[in-house]
Order: C-alpha cells, then structure tokens, then sequence
C-alpha cells in the first residue's frame, strides 16, 4: 500500500497534511500520535471509508478502487451483531463477502472454521457474541476480514480498552499474520510492545514527524523508552518536528505472498442473494433479541386490551372512537418497532458497505423485516381485541384497515431510523412524528381551514376514515380512504432509501 501526498479537509480544518508512506509485504506497521494526531483519519481513508481532499493511493500498485478487495479493516467501533452465535455471524458475513462460496454450505463452513481456527478462537463458535471477552471480541473482527484472505489489513486502536495480555495476544497475531505475507498497519495511541513492529509512523496535528524503525524513532526524538514520546512532542509545534523528519529508510526486501496472482476475485453478494442472506440475518437478530420481542408482543396484546376493556362499542358514536383509538394503536406500534432498525447498526453496514455491499439489498431487507414484523403485531393486535371485544364488523375488513396504518406506521419509523444519527436520537424525535397523527385528527369535532389540510397529511386521518366506514357497516372494502395508506408508506420508505444513498455518497461510497 502506498500513500502520495494524502490530504484531508474539512472546512477551514485540514485534518491530514499532505502524508506520504508505504507499508509493504511483511511488514507491521504502528501508527502512533497523541489524540488528536489523525490516526483515525488516516485509516479511514486507507480503508476507503472518506475520500481523501488531496493525494493518491495504490493497492498492490494499482489505484485503490481497483484492489479494495484486497484489503481488510477493522473500525475501532466493534461492528458485529452480538445476539448472533460466532458461527451464525461469520457464515453471514461470508456469504455476502465470498458469494462464490454461498452455493457450499460445505466450503462456507470450511473457510469458517480455518479462520477460527487461525486465530484460536474454534472453542467459542456456538457462544453468542455478547458473551465473549475483549480479547475474543477483538478476534472476531480480525476473523470477519480474514474471511477474504487480504493482502493488506488496516487495524484501528484494536487493543483500545483490553488487559494487557489480551492486547499482547491480539498483537502476536497481528505479528503472525504480517510474517506469514500481509502487510498490516495499526493506529495505536498505547505505547506498550511498539518496539516489536517493524516500522513506526509518528503523528502529530495531522502531520508526518518520522516514518523509520521503531530503534531509530527513539533515538530521532531523543527519548530513551515510547512511553516518553508524547511529552517529547509537546517541547515543539508539529510543524517544526516534520521540517526534522530524517529521510526515509529503503524499502526491505521482501516476497509478496500472492500479490502477482492476486486478482480481485471477490465481489461482494448482490441482488436477490445478498437480500436473502441481509433478510434472514435480520430475522435471526430480531429473534434472538428476546427482551425487545417481547416487549414489542406484550405492547400489542396490552394496548389491545385496554382499549377492549376501556370502551364498549354500543353505539356508532363509541365505535367511530374505538376505531380511532385501534388505527393510532397499530400506527404508534409499527413507528416504535422500526424506530431504531437502521440506526442500531449503523456501524455494521458502514463496515459491510466497504466491501462492495448494495445499499439497495440492504435497504429492501429492512423493508421487508419490519413490514413482515408490523403485519404479525398487528394480527396478533386485532386477534386480542376481537377475542376481548367483538367490533360487530368482519374482523377480516377491521384487521386489513389495520394491517395498512400499520405498514405506513413501520415505514414511517424506518424513515426516522434512517434519518436518526443515534439510538437516542431515534428514540426522542419518533413522538414528534407521532403526536401529529394524534392532534390533526377531528374524532369529536371535525377539522376546518388549514388544520383539516394539515389532517390530510397525515396516515392517521385516512386509517380513522377507513375505519370509521368499516365499523359503520358501509357495504366492500373502503378502498378510498384505506388505500391512500400505501402511499404513505411508499413514500415513507423512498424517503428513507434515499437517505441512506446521501448519506452513503456523501461518505465516500464503497471503497
């Protein structure tokens, strides 16, 4: 990997001044720098997950976006399903990463196994994620990029927050995989065991300070052990320590592991494939994420009941209320449950987008996830009321009217889900989206002038008109009313497929 003149800028700030390196075959290579420095900075645009301001990059001595496959990253952020098993979460990672090995389960389950076995960590593949230690943790994200063989691994901060012995064993690995060919390069800000890479970039605001052996950056600085470096670095600007950096040692000579038959074989899984493995991954993540199902169930049944309970359609004007109050249910439901669908692994698909992954595929496995959930929460929804409360309509006709606001409910939060930078986020704007379905609907007095167009706007209106003729008895299916939800929903989900794309672009795209 070879880096020219690398820049990066945001605003008035440049975070990264002009870097020029190379890390060959072979070789491991720490990145160290105060906080601050740009280490981060740096291997996301080695990564390819920001565009550099200025420079170039080289893969095997071809432009980066022709060999990204070639390389492996692992984000500081720990990017990783942790309610899937080890194996579960590997298998599906290897199928959109090495589709080719998708049609054998056999040779999934073998390159699996080799990795796991590779790092040591073959005992835990049927322990859940969440269950396992730092260091364990640290080795998943090194095994997911193994998966493609890379001839370039980019780390960052990998041994942030471990003991020091797992951070002395995730470091012998990295030692391992570096001798057996790879190049791998590592941002770090603990100073502990750099004396064992072969080569120590130093920065500092931003800046190149020494490009040389770990030996020779003791003695350029002056300091007698690494953990001394960094006071050593406030005795000067930055700028002043580059105009200091020492010419650059040769290259060693080294034999690359497969780079001359190295030929970007794989691509990442498309279309129906890559939706079919997104889709069940989901499926298994909402299953084996027990606590938030049945909470999700036990709202459903509960609000079901209340409203069962707390009114008694005996008459039009308590129906037309009942009506309303089963619509809003389903609505708030469906918005609450995909709330935080896309933003709760966000990091997950950032890391998956790298590797070539479709933001179509994965946005249509969301849609499906949370359509399919909202239509069995509202079965299981309409199921309670009818056994609690008989409406005196055909519970087909009330659960469609249902079914429908719940659709346009689920893409509604998927679009704030999309949309959310944050869990929390998510969490705290969904009743500002769903307090207006509330407040711009006439139950008792109807809506005039422009609070009633405002109504129009809403899924709410159109699911409480619907309903109101369903349990008034009106003769088909209110198609008028109850089909404009749909519509809401398709423009919910447009919505959010479309973020998802700015978001990307704006990004970088894939590398």
């Amino acid at each position: 990997m070879r880096a020219l003149a690398l820049g990066r800028r945001v605003g008035e700030r440049t975070l990264l001044h002009d870097l020029s390196f190379a890390v060959y075959p072979g070789e491991r290579v720490a990145v160290l720098g105060p906080s601050g420095a740009g280490k981060s900075v740096l291997v996301e645009l080695l990564a390819g997950a920001a565009r550099p301001s200025s420079g170039h990059l080289e893969l095997l001595g071809r432009p980066h976006a022709e060999a990204a496959t070639a390389l492996g990253y692992v984000p500081q952020a720990e990017a990783v399903h942790e309610v899937l098993t080890l194996r579960e979460a590997l298998l599906a990672c290897a199928r959109l990463r090495v589709p080719e090995l998708a049609a054998s389960p056999l040779l999934l389950e073998e390159r699996v196994a080799a990795v796991v076995t590779r790092l040591r960590i073959a005992h835990r593949l049927e322990t859940r994620i969440a269950r396992l230690s730092g260091g364990e943790r640290r080795r998943v994200g090194l095994a997911i990029e193994l998966l493609t063989d890379p001839e370039v691994l980019l780390c960052d901060e990998v041994t942030s927050g471990l003991d020091a012995r797992s951070a002395a064993e995730v470091d012998e690995l990295l030692g391992e995989l570096a001798r057996e060919g790879r190049a791998v390069l590592c941002t770090t800000h603990v100073l502990t065991g750099v004396e064992g890479y072969d080569r120590v970039l130093v920065l500092a605001e931003g800046r190149l300070l020494f490009d040389g052996s770990p030996a020779a950056a003791l003695a350029h600085f002056g300091v007698e052990r690494f953990s001394d470096l960094y006071a050593r670095l406030d005795e000067q600007p930055a700028a002043t320590w580059e105009a200091l950096r020492p010419p650059v040692p040769p290259p060693p000579a080294f034999a690359p592991r497969s780079a001359a038959a190295w030929g970007g074989t794989h691509r990442a899984a498309a279309g129906v494939q890559a939706l079919g493995t997104l889709f069940v991954r989901g499926v298994r993540v909402t299953l084996r994420d027990g606590r938030s199902l049945a909470l999700n169930l036990a709202q459903a049944v509960l609000i079901a009941l209340l409203i069962a309970f707390a009114y008694e359609a005996d008459s039009p004007a308590a129906r037309a209320e009942v009506g309303f109050k089963l619509v809003l249910s389903v609505l708030w439901l469906g918005c609450v449950a995909a709330c935080q669908e896309v933003v709760k692994e966000r990091a997950v698909f950032a890391r998956e987008r790298l590797t070539g992954l479709s933001p179509h595929a994965y946005t249509a496995s969301k849609v499906l996830l949370v359509l399919l959930f909202a239509l069995v929460q509202t079965a299981l929804f309409t199921g309670v009321v009818y056994a609690a409360e008989p409406l005196g309509a055909s519970p087909l006709e009330v659960g469609g009217v249902l079914a429908l606001a719940a659709v346009s409910g689920s893409a509604l939060g998927l679009l704030v889900s999309t949309a959310a930078t944050s869990r929390t986020a998510a969490v705290g704007a969904t009743p500002l989206v769903l307090v207006p379905q509330v407040v711009f609907v006439g139950t008792v007095e109807p809506l005039t002038g422009v609070a009633a167009e405002l109504g129009r706007l809403m899924p709410s209106h159109w699911g409480n008109e619907a309903m109101r003729r369903v349990l008034a008895g009106a003769p088909g299916f209110p198609w008028s009313d109850a089909g404009v939800l749909p519509l809401f929903a398709a423009v919910f989900l447009l919505g959010s497929w479309g973020l998802l794309l700015v978001r990307d672009e704006a990004r970088g795209g894939p590398r």
